[in-house]
This record gives structure tokens, sequence and C-alpha cells, in this order.
């Protein structure tokens, strides 16, 4: 982390892939204006989630991404932590090139199996018995190993942060000690799940449930930064664009200042295959990414596709919008970039 002021001085000179210099045409219904003028910090990056028998550290030190997004273990169990030194490896092993950015894949909103945490006592039959903690709740349609958590309660969060050693170390002890330079939230859209009009709705206003995310995400950073004295540490949540819209002003500044960056899915080729869905851009999302670097974070955007038509769009689209653009197969399970778009 000592690096990262480095790290950010040295990128943000950089400019961002070229991509092919003609915009294919997009059906006007789908149009979107573009986003303000913006420099990004990034211009490229990479994300895997899950590897097959181990994460490709060879691959991933010598890749000229400037950000990687990763889970902090092999396989996801707590028997398999990426080290200290493969983060090293992998920050600072190509010498060509400045050190790199690892962020730490971390679901807040939802309980995974496998994970450090994780009783198989808790399920019965695929749903939660009355073994099971409080926060526990159904499991994902799309996901049946991830549970929807009650993420506002201390049971939840005492296993992210306030544990800094021992076989119960929280989540993010567990990151920092590895020496992630900060970490990649997801499922922050759960507010809006345990909301009034969500599928969980446990409460009557989603300002509320906003709320209480944005104090969630807000504990962790100054966990990081402040308790642990990782002052430079990144804190970047992947959707849940909208939370600045349904929170007060003063949460939302709170929110702004907590994090550095934005990560958003399937934003221009939307729909409900698991790749190449045709283009349909989400207009709502990219006015809120608007907002976000308009604040100055950065945005990592990922769409999943192979079709290479769809990939020169994407990587055009996103270069118009000042998004770092990424694409993959939705399982991310493999360390690889389309052909041509290599960083």
């Amino acid at each position: 982390m000592k690096q990262l002021l480095r790290i950010f001085g040295l990128v943000s000179g950089m400019i961002m892939l070229l991509g092919c210099q003609n915009v294919l045409q997009s059906s006007p219904e789908n149009e979107v204006p573009p986003s303000p003028a913006f420099s990004p910090t990034f211009a490229t990056w990479a994300y895997q989630l899950q590897a097959e028998e181990a994460y490709p550290i060879a691959a991933m030190t010598q890749s000229n991404a400037q950000v990687i997004v990763m889970d902090y273990s092999h396989d996801g169990s707590p028997t398999r932590e990426i080290t200290a030194s493969e983060i090293t490896s992998i920050r600072e092993g190509n010498t060509a090139r400045p050190p790199k950015v690892v962020l730490g894949y971390m679901s807040i909103g939802e309980a995974e199996v496998g994970r450090f945490y994780w009783q198989d006592s808790w399920i019965t039959n695929g749903h939660p018995n009355d073994t099971a903690p409080a926060f526990l709740t159904t499991p994902n349609p799309n996901f049946p190993d991830n549970f929807k958590a009650r993420y506002w309660l201390a049971e939840w969060q005492q296993l992210f942060f306030g544990t800094a050693q021992g076989p119960q170390k929280s989540y993010l002890d567990r990151i920092l000690d590895a020496g992630f330079d900060g970490i990649y939230l997801d499922i922050i859209d759960a507010f809006y799940h345990f909301g009034p009009d969500g599928k969980g709705a446990e409460f009557e206003s989603e300002q509320t449930t906003a709320h209480l995310m944005i104090d969630f995400v807000v504990s962790l950073a100054q966990y990081a930064r402040e308790t642990r004295g990782h002052r430079d540490f990144l804190v970047v949540p992947q959707n849940g664009a909208y939370i600045i819209r349904a929170a007060s002003p003063e949460k939302r500044e709170q929110y702004l200042n907590a994090i550095n960056g934005l990560g958003i899915e399937d934003t221009f080729f939307n729909g409900n295959q698991a790749e190449d869905n045709p283009y349909a851009p989400q207009p709502l999302v990219i006015e809120l990414t608007h907002e976000f670097l308009a604040a100055g974070k950065f945005i990592l955007a990922v769409d999943y596709l192979t079709d290479p038509a769809k990939i020169r769009q994407f990587y055009e689209l996103a270069h118009q919008h000042a998004y770092t653009p990424f694409v993959g197969k939705r399982d991310l399970k493999q360390f690889v970039f389309p052909v041509g778009y290599e960083p």
C-alpha cells in the first residue's frame, strides 16, 4: 500500500486503449447521452472471480493490466487464501510497467457457501433452517449457493471487520493482511432487495435500506484506513449505483467520500443470456455513472461478450463514456482478454 500514491501518479497520465475509429450504429431508441469529459485513473483492468484449480499468478504478474480484481482465495476457501508474496508478485512482477492495483472481491450483501464463516448445518433442502443465523435469508435463484444477507445486522458485519487475528479473523482483515490494495464490494444492490419494492422487502423506506448499506460501506472504509492504518486503501462497490439517488444528500456525500470508483456490469448489452445479449443499454445506470465521474470516481465496466462486433462496440462506447472496459465470459473463470484488446 505504501506505493499506491506513486501508482496513481504514474497511471493517471496514461491514455486509454485505442478502440476502432468508427462507432457501430445503434438503434435511436437506445441512444444515451455521452458522459462529461473525464480522464479515468486507469485505462485497463481485468476481472477473474473463479479459478479452475488456482489463479494464474505468473500470467497476472506479467500482465499489463493496471487493475486486477480477484478473489482473496484460490478456491474461495480459507485453506487456499492468496498469500502476501503472491499479491506482491502480481503487483510488482512486471518491472517494465508501473505496479498494478489488486482489488479483493468481497460480497457484502450475500452469504456464500464455502467461505470461512460458512456452516453447512445452517441449510436444509436449500433453505435456512432454525439453526441459521438471523442474517441468513433466501437463496439467490441464479446462484443457489449464495443467500441474501441482512447486511445491517451486527452478527453479519462482525464477519467482515473487527477481528484482526485468530481463526475467526474477519474477511477484510484477511484481505488487508494479504496485501491487497483495496476491496471490490458486490451485492450493494441488496439495499433494493430489502426495500419496499424488492423481493425480500423488510423495510417501508428505500432510503432506510440505502442508508444502512452506506453505513456498512463507510464502516469498512474507516476500518481499513483508520483502524488498520492502510490510508490509501481503495473501496470500489460493484453495481447498486442508484443508492446515491435513494440516499439523503448527507448520506450520498458520505458514500462518495468513502469510495474510489464504481464497477458496473451489463451496461450496454443487458439481457437474460449468459453472454452476447443484444445491444440494450441501461440509460439510468449510464446517467448515474455521470454523477460518479463528476465526483472524481473511476468506472470499471464489464460486459459479458464473445462476439467480435459486440466487443468492438462495447469498447467504443466505454471509451465514449470514460469507463475503463473489460470483456469476459460471465463465469469469470479465466484470465484472458479478447483478441486485439490485450493491455
